[in-house]
């Protein structure tokens, strides 16, 4: 695997604006909370405004596809709660996501070491996420497609693996 991925580039270049540009968006809590309990509604605001438009843009995409389980919804609006275990200027995420596939072995669990911090966040949020979602009262399904929403052969059943997959494929598209 080449160390840039240059079919990615204008997606990624898409990304980075969106994260600069991004304010909070009082109407995109107002949409989380019709899926979300109130303690999954906290959580879920304690991601930063880009992540909380990205996860609502894919929920409303999973809603499209004609997804209406109420685990996969609330899925998708916490499938990145795991990367607000830290606050990082959009400098340390660019290097996270440019070092998280290419250089897991930068990853490290000492916060006080910030880059590689970043990189063990961006790695790791999906488990990060589904403990935190578990801990506010996420369904177990729920917390299931959290963890596994980046996997590629997901040890779950063919219901699940079938959401986990639309969650893949409306991530991918947003």
């Amino acid at each position: 695997m080449p160390l840039i991925e240059f079919d990615r580039i204008p997606y990624r270049v898409g990304e980075f604006f969106r994260a600069i540009t991004a304010r909070p968006n009082p109407k995109v809590a107002e949409i989380a909370s019709g899926y979300l309990s109130p303690p999954l509604l906290e959580l879920f605001e304690k991601m930063s405004p880009y992540d909380q438009a990205h996860c609502v843009a894919v929920m409303q995409h999973l809603l499209e596809m004609g997804e209406t389980d109420p685990d996969l919804l609330a899925a998708a609006l916490l499938h990145d709660v795991g990367k607000s275990k830290i606050k990082l200027s959009v400098w340390y995420r660019v290097a996270a996501v440019l070092l998280k596939k290419k250089l897991r072995f930068f990853a490290c669990k000492t916060p006080g070491k910030p880059i590689c911090y970043s990189v063990y966040v961006q790695v790791e949020h999906p488990r990060i996420g589904a403990e935190m979602a578990k801990e506010a009262g996420c369904s177990e399904r729920c917390a299931r497609l959290i963890l596994y929403h980046q996997a590629q052969d997901p040890p779950l059943d063919p219901e699940e693996r079938r959401m986990v997959a639309a969650l893949q494929a409306a991530d991918k598209e947003l």
